[in-house]
């Protein structure tokens, strides 16, 4: 594997920079949003931590969303005030409301998961807030029934309060990602084009790339004896994945790769 393959690679599989500063980002939005608390009578408060969980869902995706979350509990464990009413230390996680806070991780996890699967199927958000707010309910009332030495009736009734905010959190949210994702088909997103193949096949590859994508940029061209290896960058909009399928399809491709990144093209 050429070094431009094993790069691209490693841009698809790593966190980069940025993705590291906005899971940090959105553990300091959490801890903000945790201080909107309503105090209620059996001692879990309403707080808007469900609503931002499930907007660093919808714009981090599943693996950074759930980063930025266990950040957010790790920092409350250790101590730091981060938690609802400005609290913090490792007797929250196993109170009355540990189960809530516990499970943020995989909500976090199951609603990004909905979102990255949206274009392919339409329900994908809307289920997935679904059973990511299960998940959290179900978690938050059986340990809270534990805690508490409670009945399921009483632990229930607890949890119910959740449902009006994350019905309404969900509403905001759901016209937020409208927003998002009109923003992202409008401007397109950037990426890197690997293309090995036969010198003898050139022009066609050229002439292919032209027809697929109006505007690009020549990063690197390395001819070996085992072909050619090209690396353009481009910006597309909406999902143009089958651009790799049509140009396996030409004579004398080998491969292709098509990997997303961060940077502007100028």
């Amino acid at each position: 594997m050429s070094q431009n393959t094993q790069a691209a690679a490693a841009a698809k599989s790593k966190f980069s920079v940025r993705d590291i500063c906005y899971a940090g980002l959105f553990a300091a939005v959490i801890a903000v949003m945790a201080q909107i608390s309503i105090p209620m009578p059996l001692g879990v408060p309403m707080t808007m931590q469900t609503f931002a969980i499930t907007l660093a869902a919808v714009v981090l995706g599943s693996k950074l969303s759930a980063i930025a979350s266990l950040v957010y509990l790790a920092l409350g464990a250790v101590g730091v005030p981060v938690l609802a009413n400005f609290s913090g230390g490792f007797d929250k996680f196993v109170g009355p409301t540990g189960g809530f806070l516990i499970s943020f991780p995989l909500m976090a996890y199951i609603i990004g998961l909905g979102v990255e699967h949206r274009d392919a199927f339409k329900g994908a958000f809307v289920t997935a807030v679904i059973v990511g707010t299960v998940v959290n309910y179900v978690v938050g009332v059986a340990m809270f029934v534990v805690v508490a030495h409670s009945t399921i009736a009483v632990g229930i009734t607890v949890g119910a309060n959740f449902i009006l905010f994350s019905i309404i959190g969900t509403l905001v949210i759901a016209v937020i990602l409208l927003v998002l994702s009109f923003t992202s088909n409008q401007t397109g997103q950037n990426y890197l084009l690997v293309v090995h193949y036969d010198d003898r096949y050139a022009k066609e590859v050229t002439n292919a790339v032209n027809k697929m994508v109006p505007r690009y940029r020549l990063k690197s061209k390395t001819a070996t004896r085992n072909g050619v290896e090209m690396t353009l960058e481009l910006r597309l909009q909406g999902n143009r994945s089958n651009i790799v399928d049509n140009l396996l399809g030409i004579p004398g491709v080998m491969d292709a790769t098509l990997v997303a990144f961060q940077n502007e093209i100028a």
